[in-house]
């Protein structure tokens, strides 16, 4: 799916790049996130998300609204920039973006590729100050970043990093600025911290050296001093799972644990049931979902809630278009909406959190629920409703394949047409007016749009893109041509009148290329001009023949008279 930006010139007294650049209006920009200058990068979107009182932030690789992160204002619900964002000279396969941010009160934990944060060097990491906008960046920091755990008056960041002079890798207490050692254990690798009633829980990486692979998977507790496993041995659905813990998460009173296990032997040495989901108090552990959650790209929990995003259209029975809540108190998964919309096959999810009663979906994908949102949403729980996060009334029409729009002056309003559906909050059907302000109907407009039918195994090679491009008015009728042979569903080559919503053929239509037909290949016939003088219309393109009028090899315009 491929949006249009239309640009509207007008009159205002700030400067911009160039000199005439401060009379462009960006009114028909997207919402969301996007990166129209990175030349040739590979798309990637919205890749991160945290939150704090005032903020959600989001990082990915975009240059709309900001370099790589931006700040979403939760209580105005508009964007502010965090600086000039963080950035790096892109080169091929090699670009600037950000994959995770952490938020701690004011301070976020940013991490990623690039080489300056804000004004200053930056070796892809670096905190930002929501509330005094500044960077600062730690040259002695080498990696990065997968989590952050606030325990007590400490922070525990881990990873894959190391601090340059000191023994520390990949796990260490941050404060005020200043790294500390967390452990000399180099045998050990934690991936995701929990803190849970004053205890502290990981999905612990044990090196072994004498079996195959070379680590083993337990889920472990912090003694002060090192990781002692909770559970002896857990076992998979499967016997290629050797990792099956997927994810872990806690809250104050749980701890969740998310994975393809089938059973685990604890350390007290009583084996308990598995499942896609357990629950852990600090004693007892509880089977909360029995079966393993195929498909499930990300879990996190809110409160006793937990809501996961994946590549599914239906979880453990539950119809949930790639985006799910686990609801406690029923006992079953509640699909948000109708989810996100997998647009041309290319959805990717990355992240999503829960604030204020509010779930932050980011990847790449363009809608979600009936909402043109642009690889970030924001869905409402109190009103059952995806959002964008922008003004999305003034959009650009969506194009579904070409690659234009075409506008006209008509009557002083903007007349737009062309391969579309819808523009702004308005389903126009590939014809709609801009009356300055909003979109607006021309009738139904033309369902289905202007184009051609499957493939009949002989090749169209067209000289000009398919669909609607020309415009003209007689009377309180509009012309519309280009290049096509179908209505909807309808036979009608290349003009049409439109009136009230309703389309009606003309004269026969437009037929016959001067190229014609050349062995498995067909040159389609086009309109590449249309002008009405009078009660005359006039069409200029390439074709030779007009209804049933054959113009000849030299034909280079018709006319078609309303008198």
């Amino acid at each position: 799916m491929k949006i249009i930006i239309l640009l509207l010139l007008v009159i205002t007294t700030t400067y911009a790049q160039h000199p005439d650049d401060y009379r462009w209006d960006d009114r028909f920009s997207k919402p969301g996130i996007s990166h129209p200058e990175f030349n040739g990068a590979p798309i990637r979107g919205a890749l991160a998300l945290a939150a704090n009182a005032d903020y959600v932030i989001v990082g990915g690789r975009f240059t709309v609204p900001g370099n790589n992160i931006a700040l979403w204002n939760k209580k105005t619900n508009s964007w502010e920039k965090a600086g000039s964002g963080v950035w790096k000279n892109p080169s091929q396969n090699d670009y600037p973006e950000v994959t995770k941010v952490f938020a701690d009160g004011d301070n976020v934990f940013v991490s990623g590729n690039f080489t300056t944060a804000g004004d200053i060097p930056a070796a892809g990491y670096a905190l930002f100050n929501t509330r005094t906008k500044q960077w600062t960046s730690d040259s002695l920091f080498s990696g990065d970043i997968s989590g952050v755990t606030r325990f007590g008056n400490d922070l525990i960041i881990h990873g894959s990093f190391s601090i340059q002079g000191t023994p520390i890798r990949n796990i260490a207490y941050w404060n005020n600025g200043k790294w500390s050692l967390f452990n000399k254990d180099t045998n050990t690798s934690a991936r995701g911290i929990v803190a849970l009633k004053g205890s502290l829980y990981s999905n612990v990486l044990f090196k072994d050296t004498y079996s195959f692979p070379a680590y083993y998977q337990a889920l472990s507790r912090w003694d002060g001093t090192t990781w002692i496993p909770i559970v002896d041995t857990m076992y998979p659905t499967s016997l290629f799972l050797n990792l099956p813990i997927q994810r872990i998460q806690g809250n104050k009173d749980y701890l969740y644990l998310f994975g393809w296990i089938d059973s685990m032997k604890l350390a007290s040495g009583s084996t308990i049931k598995g499942g896609g989901m357990l629950r852990y108090d600090g004693a007892t552990w509880t089977t909360v979902i029995d079966s393993s959650l195929n498909n499930s790209g990300s879990m996190i929990v809110d409160g006793e809630d937990v809501y996961c995003i994946g590549y599914f259209s239906s979880i453990q029975g539950y119809v949930a278009n790639k985006v799910a809540k686990w609801d406690h108190t029923t006992g079953r998964w509640n699909g948000l909406g109708s989810g996100i919309n997998d647009d041309d096959n290319s959805t990717k999810l990355y992240a999503h959190l829960v604030t204020d009663n509010q779930m932050f979906v980011a990847g790449l994908f363009a809608t979600a629920g009936s909402q043109n949102v642009n690889n970030i949403a924001r869905y409402d729980q109190s009103t059952f409703t995806w959002y964008p996060l922008g003004d999305a009334k003034t959009q650009a029409p969506i194009c579904k394949w070409s690659d234009y729009t075409n506008v006209f002056n008509d009557n002083n309003k903007l007349l737009v047409i062309g391969d579309f559906e819808y523009a702004g909050d308005k389903r126009l059907n590939s014809i709609g007016y801009w009356t300055g302000k909003a979109w607006e109907n021309v009738g139904t407009g033309i369902l289905g749009g202007a184009g051609y039918g499957p493939y009949t195994g002989i090749t169209r090679v067209f000289t000009t893109t398919p669909g609607l491009s020309q415009f003209a008015r007689i009377d309180t009728t509009l012309y519309l041509g280009g290049t096509f042979e179908l209505l909807g569903t309808n036979r009608c080559d290349n003009i049409t009148s439109y009136k009230d919503g309703i389309t009606e053929c003309v004269g026969g239509g437009i037929t016959q290329s001067h190229q014609g037909t050349s062995g498995s290949y067909y040159y389609p016939a086009t309109i590449d001009a249309m002008i009405a003088i009078g009660n005359s219309l006039y069409v200029g393109g390439n074709f030779t023949k007009a209804g049933s009028v054959q113009c000849g090899i030299d034909c280079k315009m018709e006319w078609y008279s309303m008198v």
